[in-house]
């Protein structure tokens, strides 16, 4: 390798490489030949064969498969991973976009394309100043969306509010697609939530916790049948499509009427 490399400088690089690679017991550089044969199918087995090993529940693995061989190998194609880069990535989520269910579709691309990057960068097959799943992910964490019951002491959350870089905020489906109750004091239900719920309503102030709450029930039961007369057995009254800037949002970005994004929310709720 050092008597074919085109300048001494070079010759120097590629020594250091390998030293260094002998020092921490790691593999030598390869060759162009074998960098050309580690297409994206690669990671992407990697990743199936790393979720086998976490114990990833059988209909897990079915979409994770599904997402690989049906939007993710068939758009990328043979592009080595040394090349991938964010416009196949883009690519992809567009694909995803135009299938049923896109907005949960896309969240699961996303999620996919960025665990299959991760293990290109670990196992030393994409430079690490490479990001070619930046442009799937999201700027910040998604805010979780929830349903208050003061009559049972606790939020329902059923869904996540996601702002993708560069594009407008979206409700996407809860993590994992597992609903889950969280118990909260009752000072907080009650002197915090209860008055803000009260106003999303349109109820007056002086309204009764029974009436916020047989008003609550009578939206989730205009949901419901709205929900049925879709004929989309998925749909149910807590995540029935009504448009972003109509929802009864809990707290609010006061200029875009929408959720703000985490870090906002999380600042002013500690400081308040």
């Amino acid at each position: 390798m050092l008597r074919r490399a085109a300048s001494e400088e070079k010759a120097r690089t590629i020594f250091e490489r390998a030293a260094r690679a002998l020092d921490t017991e790691q593999g030598l550089p390869v060759g162009a030949d074998a960098r050309a044969s580690r297409t994206i199918r690669m990671p992407g087995e990697e990743y199936l064969e790393d979720s086998r090993k976490r114990g990833k529940q059988p209909r897990t693995m079915e979409g994770r498969q599904s997402r690989l061989n049906a939007h993710i190998l068939p758009t990328i194609g043979d592009v080595p991973v040394s090349k991938w880069r964010i416009q196949h990535s883009r690519a992809v989520i567009e694909k995803g976009a135009k299938t049923p269910h896109s907005q949960r579709g896309r969240e699961d691309l996303r999620g996919q394309l960025a665990a299959m990057r991760k293990l290109a960068w670990h196992l030393g097959w994409l430079d690490r100043s490479i990001d070619p799943a930046a442009a799937s992910t999201s700027d910040d964490p998604p805010c979780s969306t929830i349903d208050v019951f003061f009559d049972r002491g606790y939020v329902l959350v059923n869904g996540s509010w996601v702002t993708p870089r560069h594009a407008p905020g979206s409700r996407g489906p809860v993590k994992n697609q597992v609903l889950h109750d969280v118990p909260l004091p009752r000072s907080l239900m009650r002197d915090e939530l209860l008055p803000r719920v009260k106003e999303l309503l349109g109820l007056p102030a002086k309204a009764s916790p029974q009436q916020v709450v047989n008003a609550q029930e009578a939206e989730r039961q205009r949901r419901a049948k709205l929900a049925t007369g879709s004929g989309d057995r998925t749909v149910t009254w807590w995540n029935y499509p009504i448009p972003p800037e109509d929802e009864l949002w809990l707290f609010v970005d006061t200029f875009t009427g929408l959720p703000v994004k985490p870090e906002m929310h999380n600042e002013r709720w500690h400081r308040s």
